[in-house]
């Protein structure tokens, strides 16, 4: 999806490399409507992938989850369940392991309303912007990655007082404390509150525990050491076989002697995608949208060698 571009576009497609770098120079975001189409992988390094839906149009609002085996399937390791929170869960982990692997990446959202059976924003992206509010700034506040996607509660984030988007450096292979600060509102019961370092869950607040369950807010202090990212996540308390959540970005801390690298198992997942939908397309792909296949490869091996330092450029 290009948000935000000025003129239409005139280039065909495949390859998408042409279109994406004129829809950038028009001043356009280029969201990741979702993760796993066979060449989702691919559009990551090749197209500059800004903003992911995290809340998409594959979440409804009173119905039963319907996609269970839609696209590429998730790896085992996901561990993801065949309903609404798995089919999220498969969305976070998907996040993390592009953050891990050095892809600046917004918070984003779609609903695709007279396509899906879902009112209009039921998936959506806040922004913070500063002043009264103007469509431009709103692009420049995801663009800043000031942003975090719901399709339920409101979720609010800083960490030593910096948003989501932000970033930070910190001394050299030392142990670094930070303070967070969280805040959930909802119209329904909260369940929880998560704190996401580097893609783990490293503190969950109970919000069963709280006097208002629709509203909750926790100050914490972790430690962190080398580059880190850290985001914020929580869930409703779901109507049955649904899902409630919302999720911040990240906020980024930089050591310039301890890159973050992502795991081996999350960097095979993105190179396996790639080399399916090469085997699937096989002849079919012009020399030119074949050799962005290849360029995608090249990109998530360099990742695994460099890490977060050389490619995050919020």
């Amino acid at each position: 999806m290009f948000l935000g571009h000025q003129k239409p576009f005139t280039q065909t497609c495949p390859p998408i490399g042409p279109i994406a770098a004129e829809a950038r120079r028009q001043g356009a975001i280029i969201d990741w409507d979702k993760h796993n189409w066979p060449w989702s992988a691919m559009l990551v390094p090749v197209a500059g992938i800004e903003t992911i839906e995290l809340s998409n149009n594959h979440m409804w609002r009173l119905t039963p989850f319907v996609f269970s085996r839609f696209g590429e399937p998730a790896p085992d390791w996901m561990n993801r369940s065949f309903d609404n929170r798995g089919w999220a869960e498969f969305g976070f982990q998907t996040y993390y392991a592009l953050l891990n692997s050095g892809f600046f990446i917004r918070a984003g959202a779609g609903t695709a309303n007279g396509v899906h059976p879902v009112p209009l924003g039921f998936s959506r992206v806040y922004v913070k912007i500063d002043g009264p509010f103007s469509y431009q700034k709103w692009l420049e506040g995801l663009k800043k990655g000031r942003s975090f996607t719901t399709n339920g509660p409101m979720l609010f984030l800083t960490v030593d007082h910096m948003l989501p988007g932000d970033r930070k450096k910190i001394p050299a292979g030392q142990n670094t404390k930070v303070r967070i600060n969280l805040k959930a509102q909802s119209v329904n019961h909260l369940e929880n509150i998560e704190i996401i370092v580097n893609g783990r869950v490293v503190h969950t607040f109970d919000c069963s525990k709280t006097e208002n369950r629709t509203h909750c807010a926790y100050n914490h202090t972790i430690d962190i050491k080398g580059t880190s990212w850290i985001a914020a996540r929580c869930f409703e308390i779901p109507p049955k076989d649904n899902v409630r959540f919302a999720h911040t970005g990240p906020v980024f801390f930089d050591d310039p002697t301890q890159s973050l690298l992502p795991e081996r198992r999350q960097i095979e997942f993105f190179l396996d995608s790639v080399h399916r939908a090469i085997e699937r397309y096989g002849d079919k792909l012009s020399p030119a949208a074949r050799a962005e296949y290849q360029k995608a490869l090249q990109a998530y091996r360099a990742a695994a060698k460099t890490g977060i330092n050389s490619q995050a450029k919020p």
